[in-house]
């Protein structure tokens, strides 16, 4: 008996140490914070890492991680319902929710700069050819259909400063929410994945432009081989004008287009571990910030077509020949494409 109980306190501190450490393990095995109940670190929306972490940035994933691990099954489900709807945000606001108002016709084409940034910021700016028959009529039947562009047309400048202000705000609130929330899983430790595609839309933009320019230069040389060296203008053929960006351009242009919706829709995706309230809290500042984006982009546009025009009147008479031109504006804010022919 007393070589047993020699034997068996040999063993006894190591048992006791593989206790406390079974303890230990089983109290805080995941690193998360021990504060917390299990419900209160699966419900905190808006709760940044460093409340219960500090250190290196890289701590985020262990937020987003102690998130997912205490997660029961239906929690989990909710958290994938509101990703996917979160994919949905910038496909849906920033190109389905806006196809009858994108398009904004000019009465003369823009600068190039000027044209990238309307672009940029949600807008298609279109203007017809130098020579089209009725143009004048049809700019300004569509800027006559346009309640906002009349009400405002004396007040420009003020709703331009007015709109980039609340761009400004709009973008700080997008900040803002990514900083405060699970942030993305693309890389969390950077805070404003979402920002930085909204400000990313300047790129596809620019190469519209650009290819959208060349391929007006080689349909006027088409023109000129075919016809001679007349001012027949491009708009001499039919041509279908889109409301979706990219889409009455070259391939390419619509491919760049593709793949920037497609990377909004991933980015805003892995947002990690979304609450209901913070999914209201997206979808409303991202609507706001798509609804500033387009209201300076139209008043860009408005600053400069007013140079060339008095201020438009609603009911107003038009010209004799310009009933054709009438339709043809109104048929502008048809969310479907629309064919313009000028004779």
């Amino acid at each position: 008996m007393a070589c047993k109980r020699t034997y068996g306190s040999r063993y006894l501190p190591l048992l006791c140490l593989l206790t406390l450490l079974s303890q230990c393990l089983a109290d805080g095995d995941d690193g998360c914070p021990q504060q917390l109940t299990a419900s209160q670190q699966i419900y905190s929306p808006f709760v940044p890492w460093w409340h219960y972490f500090s250190g290196s940035n890289q701590q985020c994933w262990s937020w987003a991680s102690c998130t997912f691990s205490r997660a029961d099954p239906a929690r989990t489900q909710q958290f994938a319902a509101t990703a996917l709807v979160m994919g949905l945000i910038p496909l849906t606001f920033k190109d389905i929710a806006w196809p009858g108002r994108r398009i904004i016709l000019l009465s003369r084409p823009i600068p190039n700069y000027v044209e990238i940034i309307v672009r940029g910021l949600g807008m298609e700016p279109k203007w017809l050819d130098t020579h089209a028959e009725h143009k004048e009529e049809i700019v300004k039947a569509w800027w006559a259909e346009s309640e906002l562009a009349v009400w405002t047309w004396n007040k420009a400048w003020l709703c331009t400063i007015i709109s980039a202000a609340s761009l400004a705000f709009a973008s700080t609130a997008i900040a803002l929410t990514e900083i405060y929330s699970k942030r993305s899983a693309l890389g969390c430790p950077y805070p404003v994945f979402v920002l930085s595609w909204f400000v990313a839309g300047f790129l596809p933009a620019l190469a519209h432009s650009f290819f959208s320019r060349m391929r007006k230069r080689r349909e006027r040389r088409k023109v000129e081989t075919m016809f001679g060296n007349i001012n027949l203008g491009q708009d001499h053929l039919v041509k279908t004008i889109s409301a979706v960006q990219g889409g009455d351009e070259w391939w390419i242009v619509q491919l760049i287009w593709a793949i920037y919706y497609i990377a909004g829709t991933l980015i805003f995706t892995s947002i990690m571990a979304v609450t209901v309230i913070e999914l209201l809290v997206w979808v409303l500042t991202s609507a706001g910030m798509t609804a500033a984006s387009k209201l300076l982009a139209f008043y860009i546009c408005l600053l400069l077509e007013r140079q060339y025009r008095p201020k438009p009147q609603q009911n107003s008479l038009m010209p004799v020949n310009a009933d054709e031109a009438v339709k043809m504006a109104k048929a502008m804010s048809d969310p479907e494409s629309v064919e313009l022919m000028t004779r």
